[in-house]
């Protein structure tokens, strides 16, 4: 018995000592960390920002790194601009025009997650210093001029007219917005600043006309191409409306490349960099993605992205070294609520076997706007002193400004040999002193143009050439790009008056504009000493004097008249009737 109960004594603790081994090696499951939204903050710095309030038109930079995930995962960051634009990234850089704006950050973990955070600030223009009277001639990219266009500066709008030309007034001494509208062209938003005490500005602006509609279903979305090897890819179900609500059915798209830099570059190419820091950017290429259903503009819902292609035309990068396949170009979007391209992100260029090139440019973006790649030129600069001049009488450039007056620039800068690498000067302003001095990339070709009173000109020169205001490069205002309003009524302007040697005989050309009511069609006679003469369209084959060379509406409301007359000491009256109307100018030869 007593061998019985210490076996069974034995086997009671044998067998406690395993069950304490299983629960050793077996152990309890971790239960699984229960995932917790994170949470969103940034701070609102940069030199937009004073002791005394928030400055329109200066560096906002948003910085959310202070958000944070209580489980530590990795963050992705989205703002709503509070303009109309968004961004992503956890630090990015933008500006805003006068007036309030609600910041919002959505923050979103890897499951899904998200939390938000707002901030509104007021941001307060500088005062102008007076007011100048602007016009503004809007033409399209074949030089046609554009009516209907809507013309806003400094918040005052004017329409262009028939001519398309639109008049308004706008601030001097502060930096001002003038964006330039119409329906079926590419928006055109520039900052611009009136020097103080200027009167009168006028101001040339090209519209590049945007491409064909085509249409994409949104519930599978694919691939769209436009002109110039340009396409764009949206992923399925990866729309939403204005108001964030998914988008289903069919959408309509257009997209408008522009391969390296013109005229019609948004912007005219001033931008805020990724750090915060004003750059002018040489352009590789831009491709405008606009998105709609019906009137409502539509976008990458958060989450989604799209993949842009551009063929490649340039061949060298600003600093001159060549392009290859694999290397990284900084992208840009273009906030036309300031006028400025802000980056965000790079793309990369790629081989294609349809580029003329065998190069192509590809990014990624997460919203549709208008998408750039380009380089920020980081070289040697050097002066170039600029002068506006009217011509004389001889025709030679050498009649200043008058007080008062504006001469508005627009530049055009290229890399030699890049075959299409080029910066487009931002706008600036010659005041009647009819000098300025601007810094300019080294080895580089620049054309300037130039508008002032209704007259524009052009100069082109290397970089280095012209670097001191005692020697400065002449635009000569020659040309009329704003013609004086249409007239109801006829009148001769001033004659110019040549004298040819036609084998042996003198002949005078009399040239000369008439205003007259558009479209209209005068008749003409002459007279000689107070007679009338015979007076018929000129032949020459069997000429006979004097007779009318030319009468054609050359601008609307404006004819050029030309006649042909003898050599021999007369005096002519040359009128044009038109109803009960006349004009007339005298013409005397010695």
């Amino acid at each position: 018995m007593y061998r019985n109960r210490l076996s069974v004594g034995l086997g009671i603790l044998l067998s406690a000592a395993l069950l304490g081994c299983g629960n050793h090696n077996i152990g309890t499951p971790t239960p699984t960390p229960t995932n917790v939204a994170p949470v969103a903050a940034f701070a609102l710095t940069g030199d937009a920002f004073t002791a005394s309030g928030a400055s329109a038109f200066k560096t906002v930079k948003l910085d959310a790194t202070t958000s944070s995930d209580p489980n530590g995962d990795a963050l992705t960051y989205r703002w709503d601009l509070g303009d109309g634009n968004t961004a992503t990234g956890p630090v990015v850089s933008t500006s805003y025009p006068g007036g309030a704006f609600t910041v919002k950050l959505t923050v979103t973990d890897p499951g899904g997650l998200s939390n938000a955070a707002t901030q509104t600030r007021t941001y307060t223009q500088a005062a102008a210093t007076g007011s100048a009277d602007v016009k503004v001639k809007v033409v399209d990219t074949g030089g046609t001029p554009l009516s209907g266009v809507v013309v806003t500066l400094s918040g005052n709008v004017g329409t262009t007219d028939a001519l398309g030309v639109a008049q308004v007034s706008g601030d001097t001494g502060r930096l001002s917005l003038l964006k330039v509208a119409r329906a079926g062209f590419m928006t055109q938003t520039v900052q611009t600043e009136l020097k103080t005490g200027a009167a009168n500005a006028t101001i040339q602006v090209t519209l590049r006309p945007l491409e064909t509609v085509q249409t994409l279903n949104a519930a599978t979305g694919g691939t769209l191409s436009a002109g110039s090897g340009a396409s764009v890819t949206v992923p399925a179900n990866a729309f939403v409306d204005s108001s964030g609500n998914a988008v289903t059915g069919m959408v309509q798209a257009m997209l408008t490349p522009i391969t390296g830099a013109d005229v019609t570059f948004p912007g005219h190419g001033e931008a805020l960099s990724a750090a915060g820091t004003r750059a002018n950017l040489f352009s590789y290429g831009m491709l405008d993605v606009q998105f709609a259903q019906g009137t409502q503009k539509l976008q990458l819902a958060p989450g989604k992205t799209a993949q842009l292609l551009l063929d490649l035309n340039a061949s060298k990068h600003p600093d001159g070294s060549p392009i290859n396949v694999g290397d990284s170009i900084p992208t840009w979007w273009f906030n036309g609520q300031v006028g400025l391209w802000i980056e965000e992100s790079a793309g990369q260029v790629i081989a294609s076997a349809t580029a003329a090139s065998g190069k192509a440019l590809k990014m990624t973006v997460n919203h549709f706007t208008t998408w750039n790649w380009d380089a920020v030129y980081n070289g040697s600069s050097t002066t170039l002193a600029v002068k506006c001049m009217h011509l004389d009488g001889g025709g030679n450039p050498t009649v200043a400004l008058a007080v008062g007056e504006t001469c508005h620039l627009t530049g055009f800068i290229q890399l030699p040999g890049s075959n299409g690498m080029a910066q487009v000067w931002h706008d600036s302003y010659i005041d009647s002193t009819g000098v300025t001095a601007m810094g300019i990339p080294t080895g580089m070709v620049v054309t300037l143009t130039g508008t002032a009173n209704g007259m524009s000109g052009a100069a082109t020169t290397t970089t280095g050439s012209f670097p001191t205001l005692a020697s400065p490069l002449i635009i000569p205002l020659n040309t009329v790009f704003i013609a004086p309003p249409p007239s109801n009524t006829l009148a001769f302007l001033t004659p110019v008056v040549s004298v040819t040697d036609s084998t042996g005989a003198l002949m005078v050309n009399a040239d000369n504009t008439l205003t007259v009511p558009p479209g209209s069609t005068p008749t003409f006679t002459l007279t000689k000493s107070g007679i009338p003469q015979p007076f018929s369209p000129c032949n020459f084959a069997s000429l006979v004097l004097p007779c009318l060379q030319s009468a054609t509406e050359t601008t609307l409301g404006q004819m050029h008249v030309s006649v042909v007359l003898s050599g021999n000491p007369a005096t002519y009256a040359l009128t044009a009737t038109l109803g009960a109307q006349t004009a007339s100018y005298t013409i005397s030869v010695y």
